[in-house]
């Protein structure tokens, strides 16, 4: 029976995901779940104990699949540091800049400030993504320190700035990319941020 309920929260959840993705989590609400996903308001309130920890756990899901394939080029990025791999390292590297400052990218950034500042957002939730984003924050900052180890950056920028910088800018090109200045394309920002740790 726990496999079964186990399927039937997934799909609930798959089904609020989608909601949300298409009018935001302040038009979900629960009957309307329930219908599309073809079950009992009591089964949702069975696996979720109100709307707000649905919303929350949906919301945490997003997140997920948001970061996913950042997670996955950091992961390319350490493999190449520890296999002492300098050509591979800066190939991963490009595309991880390449791939924050995508354009495409923004709308799902957009979504993970809302969600972080969302107000009605379960507290635990809201704990678990601050947390997932310090660990991010934490991987560029080892990723720094390890490349500058090697001599792969300069050891002139300090390694905690940098990722302050280019992390804080990549959530900042949301106005950028909606401003009548739009120069600052992915190609651009690879190039800076090369210029910048090999300088």
């Amino acid at each position: 029976m726990a496999r079964r309920d186990s399927k039937v929260k997934q799909h609930i959840l798959v089904t609020t995901v989608a909601m949300i993705g298409e009018s935001g989590p302040a038009k979900v609400h629960v009957a309307d779940v329930a219908r599309r996903a073809s079950v009992g308001i009591p089964t949702i309130y069975y696996h979720f104990e109100s709307r707000a920890k649905l919303i929350a756990e949906a919301q945490s899901v997003r997140y997920e699949e948001t970061i996913r394939p950042v997670r996955e080029l950091m992961d390319e990025i350490e493999v190449a540091l520890t296999d002492e791999d300098e050509d591979g390292f800066w190939e991963a590297v490009d595309r991880y800049v390449a791939l924050v400052w995508t354009p495409s990218q923004v709308h799902g950034k957009y979504e993970v400030g809302t969600l972080l500042l969302d107000g009605s957002l379960d507290a635990d939730v809201r704990d678990a993504l601050f947390g997932a984003m310090d660990r991010q924050y934490r991987r560029w900052l080892d990723v720094v320190v390890a490349a500058q180890a090697r001599g792969w950056f300069t050891p002139r920028v300090d390694g905690e700035a940098l990722t302050s910088l280019f992390w804080s800018a990549s959530v900042g090109q949301i106005l950028a990319t909606n401003s009548a200045y739009k120069t600052l394309t992915p190609e651009v920002m690879v190039d800076l941020f090369r210029d910048i740790v090999r300088a």
